[in-house]
């Protein structure tokens, strides 16, 4: 039986979505979902404990604003109190342009709103736009996280969906990113942090969304746990949607409106559907050593 973890990012970027990841969650489809807490939609929030799903804080330093005033951190935002964009804050950060202690605060502050708002610890942290993957950020972020006793996070070690379809060239760049990312995160992520094995990858983001190869690829591959993310919205509307506007309105349509055609397929091909505490009971040994 092989373990698959459902998670709907964004939670908070705007009222779509958060109907959209509910939804989801309501069918049983999304197992997981994390919150921008620096966003503006949170009226829906609290609904989240009302389900048995794994919420956690998605850190955000790439869009919106922040929650603290740009006095605090005076590097990380414009003069508007605005997150500079990703291409911009990878710029700023190999020009050193970045002071790593503005960083730190502001996910601190973002802790601290994430529990206010629910009254408990987020189940994992992981970053909006994979920011905390920035080479020079990397160590830092999950240090902020061990400081703070988030024991969860994202694993980036892949599980692929479409690698014999991509280019040679694709696939020979594919084989070095994959020797740096497997490096850290088996060798020493996974020393301080509970992870799933991998995360599901496909270099067309649009793969995930055939039913029948998803299905093969997840129970044919060599990893007992596996995270599935998805980025569901009854619209494409929102100015934060960027490039896959069109394909969250699809993932909404894959994840709720083919929900039940989903679960019974991967109950099928022997796929449980889990929460990350599945992670845990599988973990027990770590979360003691953990403190």
């Amino acid at each position: 039986m092989k373990h698959i973890i459902i998670t709907a990012d964004d939670f908070g970027m705007c009222e779509d979505v958060d109907i959209a990841i509910l939804d989801c969650i309501k069918i049983g489809t999304v197992t997981s979902t994390n919150v921008l807490v620096n966003m503006s939609s949170l009226s829906k929030a609290k609904e989240l404990l009302n389900y048995h799903v794994s919420i956690g804080i998605h850190w955000n330093i790439t869009a919106g604003k922040s929650v603290l005033s740009k006095k605090d951190i005076p590097t990380l935002v414009d003069d508007d109190g605005n997150f500079y964009d990703i291409k911009e804050l990878k710029r700023r950060v190999k020009n050193k342009k970045i002071d790593c202690s503005d960083i730190k605060n502001e996910l601190i502050a973002q802790y601290k709103k994430f529990v206010e708002v629910f009254g408990i610890k987020p189940a994992y942290w992981n970053t909006h736009q994979n920011s905390s993957l920035i080479t020079e950020l990397i160590p830092f972020f999950f240090k902020a996280g061990k400081e703070i006793g988030i024991k969860t996070t994202r694993n980036f070690v892949r599980c692929y969906g479409d690698f014999r379809q991509s280019s040679f060239k694709r696939r020979l760049r594919e084989l070095i990113v994959r020797i740096g990312v497997n490096y850290y995160f088996n060798f020493l992520a996974k020393k301080y942090y509970i992870m799933a094995d991998a995360r599901y990858f496909s270099f067309n983001s649009y793969a995930k969304l055939d039913l029948k190869k998803l299905c093969e690829c997840l129970s044919s591959c060599e990893f007992e746990t596996i995270e599935l993310v998805c980025h569901p919205a009854t619209s494409d509307s929102c100015p934060y949607f960027g490039s896959i506007s069109d394909l969250r309105v699809k993932e909404y349509d894959f994840f709720f409106k083919n929900g039940e055609l989903l679960k019974h397929s991967f109950s099928n091909n022997g796929l449980s559907i889990e929460t990350f505490d599945v992670l845990k009971e599988l973990d027990n040994e770590k979360i003691q050593r953990y403190y």
